[in-house]
Formats: structure tokens, sequence, C-alpha cells
């Protein structure tokens, strides 16, 4: 079997975990190969993909803050990606790179671990940057009843999302549907543990509550809705789905099916809590 090279880009990526979350996933599914963290400074990302045809990479993830910068410099994108405005793997295939957004697929995953129906019921998203585009996408597609974007910039997110609800944070109390909040700013990651995106007294009437953030395992957010006795869950599942994901998406030839391998999740994801304290 052909020994496969991958790796990560992001401007920064100190705080990643990809590498070791890519190393037990090749580790429990057989693939052969390395994957390596390539930090690019933005001056430089015009030259990623000609850096990948020449060190042999099959595949890289996308990190922030280029999820959307480096579409213009792929040469095909698939149509989900299009409609998320976002790309966040990359594959090389007979020379060509082809973008994805397997962030989708990593949310999907995450709603399913934590027992959130989305079909008919009505979501409630803190920020509109990039990690929020994926997590729309998804709820439009499950046919959610309704989506309320709060954002710092109201009249900004107004403009990018004319078909939606979009509120100030301090208006989070007008909403009527109140069935799962979701985090989608960097608001309480490691090492602000402290801090939370919104009021204590805003959590109480949903009755779930999504954080993307995965570190630390328990945000001020989760903790407060444990306190409550919400529903909740953090977002190391979707970070491992998307990985997964994209490892399905670069290995075509490996007997991993992302659809039918829940127990190799779960024994992923057991294996990232315990290395990293999660």
């Amino acid at each position: 079997m052909k020994k496969n090279n991958f790796g990560l880009i992001g401007k920064t990526l100190a705080h990643s975990i990809s590498d070791v979350l890519h190393q037990e996933i090749m580790k429990e599914t057989g693939i052969k190969g390395s994957y390596g963290m390539f930090e690019v400074e933005p001056e430089n990302l015009d030259k990623v993909i000609a850096s990948m045809r020449v060190l042999n990479i099959a595949g890289l993830n996308v990190t922030i803050p280029y999820k959307q910068d480096i579409m213009r410099y792929l040469d095909e994108i698939d149509q989900k990606a299009i409609e998320i405005g976002a790309v966040n793997t990359i594959t090389l295939k007979e020379n060509k790179a082809i973008g994805t957004n397997t962030d989708y697929d990593g949310f999907k995953l995450c709603l399913d671990k934590a027992g959130i129906a989305i079909s008919k019921n009505g979501f409630t998203l803190l920020g509109a940057g990039g990690a929020a585009k994926a997590v729309i996408k998804v709820l439009q597609d499950e046919q959610a009843r309704s989506i309320t974007i709060i954002s710092r910039n109201p009249d900004k997110t107004k403009l990018e999302y004319p078909d939606f609800e979009v509120l100030a944070y301090e208006e989070i109390d007008e909403i009527k549907d109140k069935y799962c909040l979701i985090n989608c700013t960097p608001v309480g990651t490691y090492p602000n543990i402290e801090e939370c995106p919104i009021k204590k007294e805003a959590i109480k009437k949903y009755s779930n509550v999504v954080d993307l953030i995965y570190n630390p395992q328990k945000t001020k957010l989760l903790k407060l809705a444990d306190e409550y006795c919400i529903n909740n869950i953090n977002g190391l599942y979707m970070l491992i789905g998307q990985a997964l994901k994209a490892q399905e998406i670069w290995v075509s030839d490996s007997d991993f099916d992302l659809n039918n391998n829940n127990s190799r999740i779960e024994d992923i994801y057991k294996a990232m809590i315990l290395k990293f304290n999660l």
C-alpha cells in the first residue's frame, strides 16, 4: 500500500491538534501516511497548490483564516463547498486541486451524537463568521424551522444572510423558538475559559446547547447548560467527523466509510479525550 502525505494549512497552528488526530485516524483505519502542519503567511497562499504538487501532498485541510481565500486558487470546487462559501479540504487528484467542505459532515455527526433533531426545530447561532457557514448549510438542508443569527454587527450580517432573522446580542431574549443554541464564536476557548458569549439567563429556555469549541471540553457556556440540566455537546465530535470525512475523500482505496464506522469514530473520540484530557 502506498504512503500518503497529508497536512493542514493555516496562519497560526500552535494550538491545533489536527496532526495527532489524523495520526490516530490513520492508525485506527489502517491508512498508511503522514500528516504535517504548515503555517502559511497570507502573501504565500497563492503558492500552496504548487507546493502540494512539488511535495507530493495528496490532501490538505484548511483552517483559519484561509477557508474562503484559498478558493480562488483551486481548479475545482464541489457544489456543497460553493453553497457554503468555504473550503476546508483540498484533494490533489489527477494533478487537479479540488476543494470541498467536510465541516458540514462533522457538524451533522455532532448533532446525531447529541440526539439533536434539526427538522422543524428552531436554532439560534451565536456568531456569523467562517465557523457558522457549514452549520447554516446543514440546518438549511435538514429543514430547520427557523435560524436566528446573533451578531455583533447585525447590519453587516443581514447583508450576507438576508433570508434569516439577525439580531444583536442584547436582543437575544426576543427569540421565541428556542430549541437549540449553537456557539460559533471563539469566546470561551482556552486560555480564556471563564468567558461566556451570552448572559447566564439567556440560556435557560433552550433544550439543547452546542459549543463548537472543544478545548476546554466544558466551556463556561456548557457548564451553565449542565447547571440548567440542558442537553449539550462540545465541538470535538465535529472536529473528528470532518477529519474522518477528509481521510475518506483522500484515500478512496481504503475500507473506511464514515457512515458505517460508528464504533471506530467512538474509539477515536475516546482516544482524543484521553490524549488531551479534553
